[in-house]
């Protein structure tokens, strides 16, 4: 329907719940949740201008709901396969009914069509999911209280230039981790992805640096004690890539504790990407074969940076 196109809910196994509109073709998702947002001001929250990160509870809950967005996708795709006109443009003689008929093929989704289910080989992830709802981000409270994105002394700084390096391996003492242990961590499948792109982005100068903590007896660091906030492990080592790890264990069980200063960071309920992409290298690529994109692929597309933009509005406003 490339004239109009319905803002559509569905439940996390495919159900239809609700649909909005239709609204005009030329509006973005962007404008429509704007304008869904305005007509029911009273049944969303919202996150106020100036607010940089959620905390633990908001990104764990906004984990729930990307936790759907394959089954969102799915949706689509069944809708177009089983009632073809809506895979077809349409025409204008034909507007006034579009909806109803839309409304229509729904109903008879829900009713004669199977639901919709992710992760069916992992039947532990939404158990995980759920029971991590209510979990506290301990590290984040560390890494405020004691500043430590700012510090620098504290930090033996460790450079990796390629994929298994057994020395900088024994130094840091990482984990191997398989990938159905990263997929436990990040509940999910996006933010391992992300990771191979995000660490072909950061390696374009040919290293991927990493920091072990090594707090001086007279920094104030020193006097960081782990059990005063609720992390009981043997040897803990922190890495300054936001991610806390006992490494006398093995596999997934291993990660204890993380945090990043992005905007789901403080999650307990899977991970962030940024995460994601030291655990996935430390744990995973240093240990098996892994194939990672050109970084010069990074430099194929325009990089449109903030900054332009603003002095451009300037400009046009002058």
């Amino acid at each position: 329907m490339p004239l109009v196109k319905p803002m559509v809910g569905c439940s996390s196994d495919g159900f239809f719940l609700y649909v909005f509109g239709p609204f005009d073709a030329t509006h973005n998702d962007a404008t429509i949740l704007q304008d869904c947002s305005q007509r029911y001001a009273n049944d969303m929250s919202t996150i106020h201008e100036g607010l940089g990160q959620l905390n633990t509870a908001e990104a764990n809950a906004s984990r729930c709901v990307t936790k759907c967005r394959w089954v969102i996708e799915q949706v689509f795709g069944r809708l177009k396969k089983k009632f073809k006109i809506f895979s077809l443009p349409a025409h204008n003689t034909t507007l006034k009914h579009d909806l109803d008929s839309l409304y229509i093929a729904f109903a008879l989704l829900n009713l004669f069509h199977k639901p919709i289910l992710s992760d069916v080989m992992h039947e532990g992830i939404a158990q995980t999911l759920k029971s991590r709802l209510n979990v506290p981000n301990r590290l984040q409270i560390i890494v405020q209280e004691f500043n430590l994105p700012q510090l620098r002394v504290p930090f033996l700084a460790v450079e990796y230039t390629s994929l298994d390096n057994e020395e900088n391996n024994r130094l840091i003492g990482f984990p191997e981790l398989s990938m159905d242990d990263l997929y436990y961590l990040s509940l999910g499948p996006y933010q391992i992805r992300n990771a191979i792109s995000y660490y072909a982005e950061h390696q374009k100068e040919g290293i991927f640096l990493v920091q072990k903590f090594y707090p001086r007896p007279k920094h104030p660091s020193a006097a960081l004690n782990y059990e005063k906030y609720g992390i009981s492990v043997e040897e803990p080592t922190l890495i300054k890539a936001h991610m806390k790890s006992r490494y006398r264990g093995v596999g997934r069980d291993s990660i204890r504790e993380y945090y990043c200063t992005c905007e789901s960071g403080a999650r307990t309920a899977g991970c962030c990407s940024h995460v994601m992409t030291i655990v996935w290298f430390l744990g995973c690529a240093q240990y098996h074969g892994i194939q990672i994109p050109n970084p010069e692929i990074c430099n194929v597309s325009i990089t449109i940076h903030k900054t332009t933009l603003h002095s451009e509005r300037q400009e046009d406003s002058n």
